[in-house]
């Protein structure tokens, strides 16, 4: 491993790596042998001229990402994706350490080259590095450093940011999303990650964070929609005292006009079943929202999600629930005629 630097083979494979030209197999080849070498580095930790050289190396490597972007050659852009993942991996340990006079160490940079392959428009570049977002936050929650974990804080919102934007349907997407389709599958895998990393920048942040994305001109029915789909992954983490976002957006799914898109409604209707704990603590809210469930409960394709907010509702709402008594056995007596 010592004299991998003067190694003829790697110094041919960051020659190929930036060489626009490169040929599609050769380009993946010279990415498997610098992915192989990183991994090498991650289980040897005292190689620090190599390591230097390696982080300089990988780094040289952004031009031809973007290079790789501008000339649309998805197959190169998730090859340096592959390797600035690589890089940060097998540095993460001294990432997430910081020195005697707490300043991060130098090798924190490959995260932005990271957050600029999430940025990509294809998601399933961005899905490449959702391994290593596990594996932060992962040490971050054991360290249990506050001081460790703020200075996280804005990568993972610029992540949760670019994450959202790879959550929006086609804006010409009619209906709701089917189970099983890869682009479904992916927004899973999103909420699964945003509900790991998500304490890093705290529940209540990133819900507001998204609140806001709903507001000012342009916004679409398709960012609206993921807007609520990373809400309703971090609801059941928000204070059920909070008094300030979620009173708001409760109010605005109550009113969601007749004619917004059945997306909208569908994943409206999911997020009030996911602030269950907080509705039980706000029992003012409780009728309102069983009557708009109730009603969603009636429409073809809401109404699996209306039954499932239904259900949350009522688990967590156990002591407010009798005074709504008759209305749930109506429920249950209509169920037939339901769909």
């Amino acid at each position: 491993l010592p004299d991998v630097a003067e190694n003829i083979v790697v110094a041919h494979a960051f020659h190929i790596l930036s060489n626009h030209q490169a040929v599609p197999g050769i380009h993946e080849a010279a990415t498997d042998c610098v992915c192989a070498l990183l991994q090498c580095l991650e289980d040897n930790n005292n190689q620090q001229s190599l390591e230097l050289q390696l982080f300089s190396g990988v780094m040289s490597l952004e031009d031809g990402f973007h290079h790789s972007v501008a000339h649309e050659d998805q197959e190169k852009s998730m090859n340096y994706c592959r390797i600035f993942t690589e890089l940060a991996e097998s540095f993460l340990e001294k990432i997430v350490s910081m020195d005697s006079n707490n300043k991060p160490h130098f090798a924190i940079k490959v995260l932005d080259l990271v957050l600029t392959c999430v940025g990509h428009h294809d998601y399933e570049v961005a899905e490449i590095t959702f391994n290593l977002w596990y594996r932060l936050s992962e040490d971050l929650y054991q360290k249990n450093n506050d001081a460790l974990t703020s200075l996280f804080k804005p990568y993972v919102e610029r992540l949760i940011e670019a994450l959202c934007r790879h959550c929006q349907m086609e804006p010409d997407h009619e209906g709701l999303l089917e189970d099983g389709d890869d682009f479904a599958d992916f927004r899973l895998k999103v909420s699964e990650l945003i509900k790991d990393v998500v304490f890093i920048v705290g529940s209540s942040n990133c819900f507001r964070q998204m609140f806001m994305s709903l507001h000012g001109t342009g916004v679409t029915w398709d960012s609206t929609e993921a807007a609520l789909f990373i809400m309703q992954a971090v609801a059941k983490n928000i204070l059920p005292e909070e008094n300030d976002v979620v009173p708001k957006v409760v109010e605005a799914i109550l009113n969601l006009p007749e004619n917004s898109h059945i997306a909208v409604r569908h994943t409206s209707v999911l997020l009030l079943g996911e602030l269950c704990e907080w509705v039980e603590r706000h029992p003012q809210s409780l009728e309102p929202i069983l009557n708009f469930l109730l009603y969603c409960l009636q429409q073809p394709q809401q109404a699996s999600a209306a039954a499932s907010a239904l259900q949350s509702i009522c688990s967590a709402c156990r002591d407010h629930m009798a005074v709504h008594f008759t209305g749930l056995v109506q429920i249950i007596q209509s169920l037939d005629t339901f769909s």
